[in-house]
């Protein structure tokens, strides 16, 4: 099964790796936009194929959606 977005119920595809399930976010609702995406070289944002800045370097990408058994690992 997959798990749902945080914000709008769609199916996740970033999940915040310090976090827990309650972190999962579908790809409109992540939040984007942080200093580990400048490029030091241009002082410009990194941004993706559709222009939109990227999330935090800290968000893992599922492209195909989390599955609840991906927390399974993350388990004492």
């Amino acid at each position: 099964m997959k798990i749902k977005c945080n914000s709008c119920n769609d199916i996740a595809t970033w999940m915040y790796m310090p976090g827990n399930e309650n972190y999962c976010y579908c790809d409109n609702c992540v939040p984007r936009g942080c200093s580990c995406n400048i490029n030091p070289n241009t002082n410009e944002d990194d941004t993706d194929e559709q222009g939109r800045l990227y999330p935090c370097c800290e968000f893992d990408n599922y492209q195909y959606g989390i599955d609840d058994d991906e927390f399974d690992k993350y388990e004492d």
